[in-house]
């Protein structure tokens, strides 16, 4: 198709057996653009706790990396529980210009959760 792109997306937890960040990429000839989702949770959930934007981003972009397409973040975003919000976020856009500088293009995904502490 020469009028669509395609976007292959992995989120930052892959889990179950066998599971691995790029296990079902389908490969180069099918996939314009490839993308990570993920979320800083802070201490929003029980099972949760404030991590850094590499924390949560590091194992699924060195992963992603390695991949000769276009690398943009669909989905981010950062809980207020736990720690600073704001720092979080300079902390992010710092390293965009570091250690992730692959990535073109972020989308921070912004509706108001009280439960999640958005």
């Amino acid at each position: 198709m020469k009028n669509v792109k395609r976007v292959w997306t992995t989120n930052v937890t892959n889990h179950g057996e066998g599971a691995t960040l790029t296990g079902n990429y389908p490969g180069d000839e099918y996939i314009d653009y490839i993308s990570i989702d993920g979320y800083n949770w802070g201490k929003s959930q029980s099972w949760s706790s404030w991590k850094s934007f590499a924390q949560v981003f590091d194992d699924a972009y060195k992963a992603l990396a390695n991949i000769n397409k276009p690398l943009f973040i669909a989905e981010i975003s950062s809980s207020e529980k736990g720690g600073s919000k704001a720092e979080w976020i300079a902390d992010m856009f710092e390293l965009f210009r570091t250690d992730y500088s692959r990535v073109f293009a972020v989308m921070w995904f912004s509706q108001s959760k009280d439960y999640e502490g958005d």
